[in-house]
């Protein structure tokens, strides 16, 4: 298994292609994804930071009697200090992100043409930068329809309308190529 990961990497290296860092970039961003929704699900590296503080904590308290019986001005610094840079993680809070509905609505409808668009380079068609052109074309008109979506829920602002969207365009656009193909074939 290494081998394969060590050998795909150095063919990334001698022979660079969109296909292969596209791979690698889809690899990465799902490690990223299944990591962060890890730690979102269980807190585990939060965890052993609150327990780390906790113990250094319990050191300094029991440290805080002998501080003050021996009235060193220099171990009562570095006490506070201890305790000042504790105080952080102690009254930690979490900075909430939180973005606008217009901005999350128009990322949801732009993740179908996303996923379109890397499937396009990944499979490599002779005319992919054309394919490219048409799938933006496709996608600006949904993403800006998916933004001033009114709420209906979460399940049709951020799952159903973009990924419905994007199919009936694809299909629509699909049939027309058929049929102006059909006609051609005919003579």
């Amino acid at each position: 298994m290494a081998t394969d990961i060590f050998t795909f990497l150095d063919t990334l290296i001698k022979e660079p292609s969109w296909r292969k860092f596209s791979i690698l970039l889809v690899v990465l961003l799902a490690g990223f994804i299944v990591a962060a929704s890890f730690e979102l699900y269980t807190g585990h590296l939060r965890l052993g930071k609150v327990e780390r503080t906790t113990a250094l904590l319990k050191e300094l308290v029991a440290m805080s009697p002998e501080i003050q019986k021996t009235n060193s001005p220099e171990l009562t610094e570095i006490f506070h200090s201890l305790t000042k840079e504790l105080q952080p993680s102690v009254n930690h809070s979490i900075p909430s992100v939180i973005f606008p509905t217009w901005a999350l609505k128009a990322s949801a409808a732009a993740v179908p043409w996303i996923l379109f668009a890397i499937l396009i380079v990944l499979t490599k068609t002779p005319d992919f930068k054309l394919a490219l052109q048409g799938i933006l074309i496709g996608a600006l008109p949904c993403v800006i329809g998916g933004t001033f979506l009114p709420d209906y829920g979460h399940l049709y602002n951020y799952v159903l309308y973009p990924f419905g969207i994007a199919f009936i365009v694809v299909m629509a656009v699909m049939i027309w190529t058929k049929l102006q193909i059909a006609p051609n074939s005919i003579k």
